[in-house]
């Protein structure tokens, strides 16, 4: 009781502002106001910009503007270890699926873009596995997060032209074991941003040489332009 009114104590002198746009929100379990989730912006068609790689993929989809909102969420998730923001994302994102893109409810398998084993330890979590999980809990696909590995540690894509961009991710995945398990499957392959589909082109190489019949490139956020 006495730590209760401590936390309410503390709440009320310092009240939780909203990571995104500052103000205050009224319960300290939230990190981002109502506002911000609602303001999201969807884009046009689900289509992320024309220079996305898919020589691997089916097709590229993405659901929302990669804005000042969406940067900051996704900074946050990432690096803040604010997991419930990829959880959240992902769910809003399986309501779109549900809603506006529901030929993909026929898909067999989600499977999100693994990390590095290194880079997961430094992180604790995978933040694609995380949307990945809020998609599932909407649209019912299942996730499988061990299929698909990432056998090298790639340098961050944020500060990469095109070109480099390719050649970071080329050879970074492999499918390890459970192969009878892609066989003849169409596979949504779940990341957090597209720019390029570097990252997304070349794990779905991965899994078409391994058996996938198709293999969808979906994410969270892309810009608008490159």
């Amino acid at each position: 009781m006495f730590s209760s009114i401590i936390k309410g104590l503390i709440g009320f002198l310092y009240p939780p502002f909203c990571i995104c746009c500052g103000k205050s929100i009224n319960t300290s379990f939230e990190k981002v106001c109502n506002n911000c989730w609602e303001g999201l912006q969807k884009i046009d068609g689900y289509r992320p910009p024309k220079k996305v790689y898919v020589n691997y993929l089916e097709d590229a989809i993405s659901c929302f503007v990669f804005d000042t909102t969406l940067k900051k969420l996704i900074h946050f998730m990432k690096y803040n270890k604010f997991k419930s923001i990829g959880f959240r994302l992902g769910f809003l994102a399986g309501e779109e699926i549900r809603s506006n893109l529901s030929w993909l409810m026929s898909y067999d398998l989600l499977i999100p873009i693994p990390l590095n084993s290194v880079k997961k330890r430094e992180r604790s979590y995978n933040q694609s596995e995380l949307i990945a999980n809020g998609i599932s809990a909407v649209t019912g696909l299942p996730v499988n997060n061990k299929l698909l590995v990432r056998k090298k540690y790639t340098m961050s894509q944020t500060n990469l032209d095109l070109h480099e961009r390719k050649i970071n991710v080329e050879d970074a995945f492999k499918v390890e074991k459970e192969k009878h398990s892609i066989e003849n499957k169409n596979i949504i392959l779940v990341d957090d941003v597209i720019t390029t589909g570097a990252t997304l082109n070349f794990a779905a190489k991965e899994l078409v040489e391994s058996g996938a019949e198709k293999v969808i490139g979906f994410a969270v956020a892309s810009p608008l332009m490159l």
